[in-house]
């Protein structure tokens, strides 16, 4: 004779994850680790990570923590209830600190190495960095800078003002590059070390300052620099 067997105690049938479970803990999964995804190896914008984000916070309120129907959010004339109105809301909340904390950024070092556009606009100089990686990875670069000047029949004329060697670069947060470098001063036939009193920014450009050694704190650089190509 057989012995019936016993339903399952409450405990029990609340361990086990029904079908709704699951797809709430998969998109929830998605959202979250889309997130971490596109932060860490993409440069998407901020609100297409923010709705990643919402959505596996979404998922786990509307699931586990008791519900969201009663949630209502007004976006100018649309007015959103229940889940959507948490999922906006949600991202909208999120968006403005991943705006200030992402900001611009590079993927890794690797989109740093090619030909960058040197260009002080005051001084009318022109000219370019080429960074590369030596052998054991460290990032390098050379470069030149010179002045175009305006001839009096309408054509310019390049004078060659500074060389660069012996670069060397450091990329931090993805977004800060420091730099230092040996230059050749053509107009005053002379040799300086330049060293970054600070990171440059991306911005989207790089910009920032750097220092003379030896020299004096006011002996100091305004860099800007920009891929070149645009789409390299």
């Amino acid at each position: 004779m057989a012995i019936p067997s016993q339903p399952p105690s409450p405990e029990q049938a609340t361990r086990r994850l029904s079908a709704d479970d699951l797809v709430v803990i998969v998109f929830a999964f998605f959202g979250l680790a889309g997130s971490i995804f596109l932060v860490l190896l993409t440069t998407a914008p901020p609100i297409m990570i923010s709705l990643l984000l919402a959505t596996g916070i979404a998922a786990f309120v509307y699931k586990f923590l008791g519900g969201i129907q009663g949630a209502s959010i007004v976006v100018g004339t649309l007015k959103l209830g229940g889940t959507m109105a948490a999922l906006v809301g949600l991202a909208l909340i999120i968006n403005p600190r991943l705006e200030e904390s992402l900001a611009l950024h590079l993927i890794n070092d690797e989109m740093l190495l090619g030909q960058w556009r040197w260009v002080y606009a005051r001084g009318g100089w022109e000219g370019h960095l080429v960074f590369t990686k030596d052998g054991k990875g460290q990032l390098q670069f050379t470069g030149s800078e010179s002045e175009w000047i305006n001839k009096v029949d309408g054509t310019k004329e390049e004078k060659h003002l500074f060389d660069l060697k012996n670069g060397k670069a450091w990329l931090t947060r993805r977004r800060e590059l420091r730099l230092e470098t040996d230059v050749h001063d053509y107009k005053y036939n002379r040799d300086f070390r330049l060293v970054g009193t600070a990171p440059l920014i991306l911005v989207p450009a790089f910009r920032g300052d750097l220092r003379q050694e030896p020299g004096s704190p006011t002996d100091q650089w305004g860099m800007m620099i920009y891929k070149w190509p645009p789409n390299q």
